[in-house]
Formats: structure tokens, C-alpha cells, sequence
């Protein structure tokens, strides 16, 4: 927890596990401000048009 609170980069954090007690409690340690939960997604700046 220590070096993934220490990072200077991104704002976004991904816990993979099974136990969703678990993931829960991590993300709650984790100081980012979106957590993935067994999973991603792409990121989007900005409005997507179909122009």
C-alpha cells in the first residue's frame, strides 16, 4: 500500500481479486480517485461525438 500511495502518477487504481470484502478494503486504503474492482476501462477526455 505504501508504494502504490506514493506514486506521483495517475489518479486511478485497479484491485484484482475474488474476495469482494477484500477489494473493498483495499480500495478504501488506496488514496486514487477511482478504483477498478476486477476490471478496467478506457478513459474518455472530454465529450465523444460521432462527427
Amino acid at each position: 500500500m505504501t508504494i502504490a500511495n506514493s506514486s506521483g502518477y495517475g489518479s486511478t487504481a485497479g484491485v484484482f481479486t475474488r474476495d469482494i470484502t477484500r477489494a473493498h478494503r483495499v480500495a478504501g486504503e488506496l488514496q486514487s480517485g477511482y478504483e477498478w474492482i476486477s476490471g478496467s476501462s478506457r478513459h474518455y477526455w472530454g465529450s465523444l461525438s460521432a462527427e
